[in-house]
């Protein structure tokens, strides 16, 4: 009896340590990924930050506006992506109505969002940002739905960001995502920093073409207020 619990012992032991090592490369993986994609050079819109923001709310998705659209599957969740276009539309609309803020140095280029966003302003206002609850509401149905379906999402960033940043899998119409735990958990464990380094990235390609040299403080302290 002494034997075979030491036999059980032993192989408990060498599961916990294998478990332990799966773990490790798994955060060395995670940690990789996001590094190589906050330490990219250059951006084409801000999309890709952005979305990635918005990501960052999954580990507390349960007690967060929006949790109905997260599921769990797995080691995975399940990410209906009317949960992305909520917070989308509440970090861009201060950028296109309060700010002003160009989003392409072409002044006639203009970014799918803010199209939409004009298309709505009736409905979502210009003075005031609707909160997180009411984006989440029945009410912004077809604006989030627009927004999930517009190029800009669809085609520019939803596969693209994962040449950058690979964290989750798409669904085969492009409405879900599937994001595993230990992403999420990680997300959630350095929430503020990944904030902190996403709003960096959003500020310095808008201060790119949007201000002047002694403008560009001005331009970062707005982003770091979304």
């Amino acid at each position: 009896e002494v034997v075979q619990t030491g036999r059980t012992s032993a192989s408990q032991a060498r599961k916990n340590l294998q478990e332990s090592y799966v773990y490790l490369i798994m955060y060395k993986m995670i940690v990789s990924e996001f590094n190589r994609f906050l330490k990219k050079q250059s951006l084409a819109s801000t999309y890709k930050p952005m979305f990635a923001k918005c990501l960052l709310d999954l580990g507390d998705f349960a007690k967060d506006e929006g949790g109905q659209w997260v599921k769990t599957s797995g080691d995975s969740l399940v990410v209906d992506l009317n949960f992305v276009a909520a917070r989308l539309i509440r970090y861009y609309h201060p950028l296109r109505f309060k700010f002003k803020l160009k989003q392409f140095p072409h002044p006639n280029k203009t970014l799918d969002i803010d199209k939409i966003l004009d298309k709505f302003k009736d409905e979502i206002g210009v003075k005031t940002i609707p909160s997180k609850k009411q984006l989440c509401s029945e009410k912004f149905t077809k604006i989030r739905e627009e927004i999930i379906v517009s190029d800009g999402v669809k085609r520019q960033v939803l596969h693209k960001l994962l040449n950058d940043c690979n964290i989750y899998k798409p669904s085969d119409d492009d409405k879900e995502i599937e994001i595993k735990n230990d992403v999420v958990d990680y997300m959630k464990n350095n929430k503020n920093v990944l904030e902190s380094a996403l709003n960096y990235m959003i500020a310095v390609y808008l201060e790119g073409i949007n201000a002047s040299p002694r403008d560009k403080t001005i331009t970062r302290r707005k982003v770091f207020l979304l």
